[in-house]
């Protein structure tokens, strides 16, 4: 009998060190996640003096704080890139992506400089076809 309780005693020990390490690879998992540095695809984008807007994917979720913008000065112009840094995970998608406004003046791009954008652009999804039976 207490053979069986120690059995069962380290058994216990044995499923919370799993339990544990499972629970610690869960957490770690996700920072790197929250992490990663992402290029944004972009679906429009307009700029002027006074701002940029960017109309990016969204899952329901995404806001302006979720993304930096880098930029890098060459011999010919601004290298300007939009770079996603913290993921969306909701998933409502929003159709048609979220628009994003950034103040020119928090981006390092000096006037009458060429940009040129690093970002890749990507259609716009199809919406949902809700009556597929309809004829037109």
């Amino acid at each position: 009998m207490i053979k069986s309780l120690q059995g069962y005693k380290l058994s216990t020990k044995v499923l919370g060190l799993l339990s544990s390490f499972f629970l610690f690879s869960c957490i770690t998992t996700q920072e790197s996640v929250a992490k990663e540095r992402k290029v944004e695809p972009l679906y429009a984008m307009d700029m002027n003096d006074e701002r940029l807007q960017v109309r990016v994917y969204s899952g329901g979720c995404t806001k302006k704080e979720h993304f930096s913008i880098e930029t890098l000065e060459t011999e010919k112009a601004t290298e300007l890139t939009l770079v996603r840094i913290k993921p969306d995970f909701c998933k409502v998608r929003v159709m048609g992506g979220q628009v994003l406004e950034f103040p020119m003046s928090q981006i390092k791009v000096k006037k009458n400089q060429p940009i040129m954008v690093q970002n890749p652009f990507v259609m716009l999804p199809a919406p949902p076809k809700i009556f597929k039976n309809l004829k037109q």
